[in-house]
């Protein structure tokens, strides 16, 4: 009886061996060979690239669009941009088109003495700075060295349009993401003020029980007068 048992298993086993399916590797999702020659440089620069694909943020799109609408005059609005770069004392960068980002971090522990019940002694910061677009012409040399009708025939070419458009979107963006920094700036300090007014008041409400002491309260009052 045993012996047929085993014979049993050993059938089952075998065939259900022969039922599994061969295995076929799949295809890699990349090409076989690297480009080279002409097809390396076929993409398009970052310069032939629409303002509207940088930009996704739709107020911002938005804001852009007004900016050109009303800066049709290219001679006023380069001007313009140079007045805002003079007033805010912002240097004239390496004028090619570019997207870069930059990110970082802190972590920084305060002394138990220091905090408010229940308030966590490790505290991180992270930041993150897009720069959208940099682009550096040599318009204002240009702007201060030719004649009234050499300026109207700079300005009539596609390159002084496209660098004064250029111009115009990179000021409006740059001053859009500072604006929103600082909103958050300022949001971020209004809830840590909040927080830290809340715990007061919960050490404030335990000492006039008498659950807490004057020292407690004391120390519940330091990150709020630093808040």
């Amino acid at each position: 009886m045993r012996t047929i048992v085993i014979s049993l298993l050993a059938v089952v086993w075998f065939s259900g061996c022969t039922m599994i399916p061969d295995y076929q590797r799949p295809a890699a999702p990349v090409p076989e060979n690297l480009p080279s020659g002409g097809e390396v440089g076929s993409g398009r620069a970052a310069a032939d690239l629409p303002w509207r694909e940088f930009i996704q943020d739709a107020e911002l799109r938005q804001l852009i669009e007004l900016s050109l609408e009303n800066n049709r005059d290219l001679r006023l609005a380069a001007l313009q941009v140079e007045q805002v770069r003079a007033l805010y004392k912002i240097q004239r960068e390496e004028l090619y088109p570019s997207i870069y980002a930059a990110g970082g971090g802190s972590r920084s522990s305060t002394s138990r003495d220091l905090l408010a019940p229940n308030e966590p002694r490790i505290t991180e910061v992270y930041q993150a700075n897009l720069s959208l677009l940099s682009w550096e012409i040599d318009f204002f040399g240009r702007l201060r060295s030719l004649s009234e009708k050499a300026l109207q025939e700079f300005f009539a070419t596609e390159q002084a349009r496209r660098g004064a458009q250029i111009l115009l979107v990179s000021s409006v963006a740059n001053g859009y993401m500072a604006l929103a920094a600082e909103r958050e700036s300022l949001k971020l300090a209004e809830d840590t003020f909040k927080s830290q007014q809340e715990a007061y008041e919960l050490v404030e409400r335990q000492y006039k029980q008498g659950l807490v002491t004057e020292l407690d309260l004391r120390r519940a009052q330091i990150p709020r007068e630093v808040a």
